[in-house]
């Protein structure tokens, strides 16, 4: 997306060999939109990474209380198992 639209903003404003100030500004003003994207984009990026490491350790704390119940269950079958 960066490299598009630097190029872009030469081919709206300009012939890129012209060295014209215009053009310069112009590509500017692109780069600027463009990092301003890319750092919404990457606070984005945060705040799922944020989102998936809580979600991630809700299912690890779930997994360990799976495995409880399962041990629990495990232990109740073989005193049944032993009682008959």
């Amino acid at each position: 997306m960066y490299a598009g639209v630097y190029h872009l903003g030469f081919r709206e404003h300009g012939n890129q060999n012209t060295g014209d100030a215009r053009d310069v500004e112009a590509c500017t003003r692109d780069v600027e939109v463009c990092t301003r994207d890319v750092e919404a984009c990457t606070r984005d990026v945060e705040v799922c990474t944020r989102d998936v490491e809580a979600r991630t350790r809700d299912v690890e704390a779930r997994t360990r209380d799976v495995e409880a119940r399962t041990r629990d269950v495990e232990a109740r079958t073989r005193d049944v198992e032993v009682r008959t």
